[in-house]
Formats: C-alpha cells, sequence, structure tokens
C-alpha cells in the first residue's frame, strides 16, 4: 500500500531492483486516477492506461505483487467479468471485423483524430485504423485481418 502515485512507483522500483529479472512480471502497479469524478475531471490519458493494463491482469488472474495507493482501492469498479467484457484483443494475422473495431472503440470513449496523438484517440484513413492505446494497431482493408502492431 502506497500514500499516492509516485510513492507506488518508487515501491516498484525498488523491488524490480532488488527482485530477480525473471519475478518483475510478478509485480503490478495499479495506480489511482488523481482526479475527482465529481468535478468532471478526466485522469491523464497515460494514468488510464497504466490503470487498464493493472485490472486487466488482475481479472486474469494475476496473483503476484499489488502495489496501490490506498485512494485507489475507493473507486468503484466494474466486475471482473464486466470489465474484461470491454476488452479487445487483438492478434496479428486473426480476423477482427473493422466495422465492430471502430463501433467498439467509440462505445469505449475513444475519439477520432486524425492524427492520432495521444491515448484514447484513433483515426480511420482508407483501409488503415490507427489506435493509440498506448501502442498503434493496424488493420487490412480488404480482409480485416491484423497486418501488424507497432509497439514503437
Amino acid at each position: 500500500m502506497a500514500s499516492d502515485n509516485p510513492h507506488a512507483e518508487e515501491i516498484e522500483e525498488n523491488l524490480r531492483f532488488f527482485l530477480p529479472v525473471h519475478l518483475h512480471d510478478e509485480l503490478v502497479v495499479l495506480p489511482s486516477f488523481e482526479a475527482d469524478p465529481y468535478r468532471g475531471l478526466s485522469p491523464h490519458p497515460d494514468l488510464a492506461a497504466r490503470r487498464a493494463a493493472g485490472l486487466w491482469k488482475l481479472c486474469r488472474g494475476f496473483n503476484g505483487i499489488l502495489i496501490t495507493p490506498a485512494t485507489s482501492l475507493l473507486s468503484r469498479l466494474l466486475s471482473p467479468d464486466d470489465f474484461l467484457s470491454r476488452c479487445i484483443r487483438l492478434e496479428a494475422d486473426s480476423f477482427f471485423p473493422r466495422d465492430f473495431l471502430i463501433s467498439s472503440l467509440r462505445s469505449m470513449g475513444y475519439v477520432r483524430e486524425d492524427p492520432v496523438g495521444s491515448v484514447g484517440e484513433f483515426s480511420f484513413r482508407g483501409g488503415i485504423v490507427d489506435i493509440f492505446s498506448p501502442c498503434l494497431l493496424y488493420t487490412s482493408d480488404a480482409a480485416d485481418e491484423l497486418d501488424g502492431v507497432d509497439l514503437g
């Protein structure tokens, strides 16, 4: 348990220093939003992406070391089944209908921007869908297959 997000990151950094490299995947930081939802403020997109990644691991049965600020435990969460039903898993060379992807992104609050510039944005140009979440994905127009994943 940490007092705030910077303290949680410090704990993670210290544990990574002392733990063997093969145990680094056993650490998950679940940051708090640091934004009051009752004041109409949205969390920083990078923070929201890191929190979503942590929740995804927890919902998938993670049983390692969880590092989180106390304020993170106060926010309401979806049930694991509801959370996972809102996740989209894309794999290279697998079929995924482009139109369904675009409607799913919109329903999750993604905004269409051209070009994409930050987490939570997507663009659709010709046969390419760019998603910033936090990696870019490309789909083929003709076959609705994922052509590649750029993690850069």
